[in-house]
This record gives structure tokens, sequence and C-alpha cells, in this order.
């Protein structure tokens, strides 16, 4: 399909979808595209289609007007029940292209690049591997390849209703928490290499900012992670499997800085605005800041590889920095 066949598309679209079924940091750094779209096509109904796992994200976006949830609707369904005049696919995937193709979606926006993009009607001519943009670019980008513009990237903020925000303060007072805290968050899904280093410079910390309370999150896979850090500190509190998702983003939206490794928390606090101090491997570029780095204006971010490299007085560096500023 020509570009200029599918901005008169979009142009007359009622309603857009984005399809993004994987995982938190990946969300965070798709929903730019719909704010893109937004701002683009402001009468348009825009529809994120997403897993469960990533729900409040996707729900308090302020930017989406509808959600769909394939673990508990399946895509097939979906495509049925709306009508849509055009679907982005930021990640590529052939279920997902093949049923958007027979669903005869007319606008349909993926990679140039695998075997089945013959099913889509407009091919992306980025290869993400070589982490030539950020991922958040990249997703961008697929809008900017139609319309010919420049779009801001802009991560958009959760929208955390108050009953959440009630809860979490109800927790951090029953475990004696007042701010400033930072979040310590020392596991990651495994899309890159772990810094494991977490327990010294938690010591570090307690000894140079005891002001400043340490608490760890994590999920319940990650316990052993999160146990090593409150053995170490006994004064650190442990959260780790005790969060619903909901309170997991309340919690960090009042974080003095949340510390993590290349993983979802650490886009969602940036998105919510906090200091993070992110910790990369340096390669290979699909892994790396180039790519993945959290945005915003109060984000440092040290990368070595092996990550292991890093030392743990250049993290706790980091984050005296972003405490003082």
């Amino acid at each position: 399909m020509r570009r200029e066949h599918a901005r008169r598309i979009l142009a007359d679209a009622r309603t857009i979808g984005v399809v993004r079924t994987d995982h938190l940091g990946d969300m965070v750094l798709t929903l730019p595209l719909v704010r893109a779209l937004r701002q683009e096509y402001p009468l348009a109904t825009i529809v994120l289609i997403a897993h469960s796992r990533t729900a409040p994200l996707a729900e308090w976006a302020p930017d989406v007007d509808r959600c769909y949830f394939v673990d508990q609707i399946p895509l097939e369904r979906v495509l049925r029940h709306e009508r849509f005049d055009a679907l982005f696919f930021p990640r590529a995937r052939a279920d997902e292209a093949w049923q958007a193709w027979c669903a005869g979606v007319p606008l349909r926006v993926g990679t140039r690049y695998r075997w089945w993009s013959p099913l889509y009607s407009v091919r992306i001519p980025d290869h993400r591997h070589t982490a030539e943009y950020h991922e958040a670019e990249y997703n961008v980008r697929m809008l900017e390849y139609i319309t010919g513009k420049r779009y801001r990237v802009e991560l958009l903020r959760p929208c955390v209703p108050n009953s959440v925000r009630t809860e979490v303060s109800a927790l951090l007072a029953g475990a004696g928490i007042e701010e400033p805290f930072l979040v310590l968050h020392p596991g990651g899904r495994g899309s890159a290499p772990r810094w494991e280093k977490f327990p010294a410079l938690a010591m570090m910390l307690a000894r140079e900012r005891p002001d400043v309370r340490i608490v760890v999150t994590g999920t319940t896979s990650e316990g052993r992670l999160c146990a090593a850090i409150a053995d170490a500190v006994p004064s650190a509190v442990n959260f780790c499997g005790k969060l619903q998702l909901t309170q997991l983003i309340a919690l960090l939206e009042r974080a003095a800085v949340v510390v993590a490794n290349s993983t979802g928390v650490l886009h969602i606090a940036a998105a919510l605005g906090r200091a993070v101090v992110g910790l990369f491997p340096a390669e290979p570029p699909a892994q790396s800041p180039a790519r993945w780095r959290p945005l915003g204006e109060r984000t440092i971010v040290l990368a070595c590889s092996p990550i292991d490299a890093l030392p743990v007085h250049s993290v706790a560096r980091a984050i005296e920095a972003v405490l003082s500023a």
C-alpha cells in the first residue's frame, strides 16, 4: 500500500488500534505512539489491545479510549467485535498479523523484515536490533513513516486513582515508612543481564544516607534477590511479592529515587516523573541504553559489560546525585 493511501485511511479513520501484548516496559514505551495518534487524529477512537499483566498502564493511560486484553478476549474475537480502520503492530508477531489480515483491517502497520511481513499493508523499514533509535522512538516512527511528520516522544504518566494512593499510604504507614524513601528493584524479566550487587549497595546507602529508608520490591519469583537485600540491611522494608501492580505503581509515584535493572519498573518510574538510576549492559546494542534507557529529565543511566563490573560506589554516587538534586 502506498503511503498516500495509508494517510487517507488514517485521516478518515473512526477506530485506530495499537496491539502490544507483551510486558510492562514495552507498554510504557509504546504509549508515546498512542499520544502521537491522539494528537494527529483527535476525533478517532484509540483502542489498545494488550495483555492483562499491563492492565493498569493501559487503563490509566490518558489517551486510550478502550482496552482489550487478549488473555481474556482472544484477538480474533476483538477483531470481530470492533471494526478497526487501522492497526499498528509495534511488536512483530505472525499470529497477530495473520488475524488482522483475515479480519480485513484496511491498514495494518508493521515491520518490513519478517517472513510474515507481506501480511502488513504498510511495512516500516527499521531494524530495531541495531538500536539506532530508542524503543519509544521506533514506535512513534511507525506513524511518522506514514504521515511524514515528526512527533514529540513523551511518556504517558499513569493516572493513579486516589483509592490506590490511599491503599499505599496505609501500607507505608503500617511499615513505619516516612518520606523520603528509595526503591531498590533488583530483579527483572531476564531480557537483559541483572546487576547482582544490590545487597552491597543497600549496605553502603544505609551507612551514608540513614535518613532515607530503603524499600525493596519484586515479584514472588524474585524473592531470593529481595531477601538478600533485607538480610544485608535489616532496616530495609521488603515488599517483594506483596504488592499488586496497581499498588506498586502508586508506591513508585512517591519514591525519591528508583534504582533498577533494565526492566519495566524503571520505565514506569520514569513515566511517573520520578528520579531513576538505571543499570544496563553496554552491549549488545539490542539490550543497551541506546534502545532501552529510561526517558525523562531525572534519569541517570550506568552501563557496563559485563554488567557486574559496574562498581557499587558508582551506583551510590549516582543515587546521591539525584537525591541532592
